[in-house]
């Protein structure tokens, strides 16, 4: 028998205290009561409402197209970032250059907010009205601070409605998140292994037609000498 181990009961209570939650989002999505800690048997006309919910569904469209710019941006700065500091070993002010890098992971978010307002406000000064895009889906402290009117993402549109209580919308919106993120994970995974496995028998396939080759061609040093 199995012993006990404190370090499996804690992997799996953290994968519970992460995901249990989301189960329950997910099924009480389907709730036929307006209430969403009360069950009042399944439905799917929460999910239909979201396509009269038109503040919601703007929300949701507009967090996407942030996401869209802020996932470019965030590769091609990233990208130009990996190959300075990889590639050009020695240059003056690395070290610098190096902190600057980093330092968006550990700067609080009210601060990189508050910076990002100053820089749009002195940009719409010089360049005219300017739509602020920030950093995408779940990000509600630096939305709150460089949104406008009539630009509200899903996080601030989520937390609004939160303050007055959960409507069932909202766990509807949210399922469909967690499907979609869940799908491409599922995608993404499938072919990734169809690649690797595709690799294997490539590399399998060139070891076995080298080994061939190698017992087809004469041994030239057991070769007998002339008479």
């Amino acid at each position: 028998m199995k012993r006990f181990r404190f370090s499996s009961f804690m992997l799996v209570a953290g994968l519970l205290f992460i995901y249990l939650p989301m189960l329950i989002l997910v099924i009480y999505s389907f709730n036929e009561s307006k209430l969403v800690t009360v069950w009042g048997g399944w439905s799917i006309k929460w999910y239909v409402g979201l396509l009269d919910n038109t503040q919601l569904m703007g929300s949701v469209a507009r967090s996407l197209e942030i996401a869209c710019y802020t996932a470019v941006a965030a590769v091609a700065l990233g990208t130009l970032a990996a190959f300075v500091l990889t590639r050009i070993s020695q240059f003056k002010g690395r070290t610098l250059f190096g902190g600057l890098v980093t330092a968006p992971l550990v700067m609080p978010e009210v601060i990189t907010g508050l910076s990002l307002l100053l820089l749009f406000v002195a940009m719409a000064q010089m360049i005219g009205c300017m739509m602020s895009f920030a950093l995408s889906l779940d990000d509600l402290v630096l939305a709150s601070f460089v949104s406008g009117p009539g630009s509200t993402t899903l996080p601030m549109e989520v937390f609004s409605a939160v303050r007055l209580g959960v409507k069932p919308e909202i766990n509807a919106v949210a399922s469909l998140i967690l499907l979609a993120v869940s799908l491409v994970t599922f995608l993404v995974w499938f072919f990734s292994r169809r690649a690797e496995e595709h690799r294997k028998k490539a590399i399998q396939q060139a070891i076995e037609e080298a080994a061939a080759d190698g017992w087809q061609q004469p041994d030239k040093r057991r070769a007998p000498a002339p008479v």
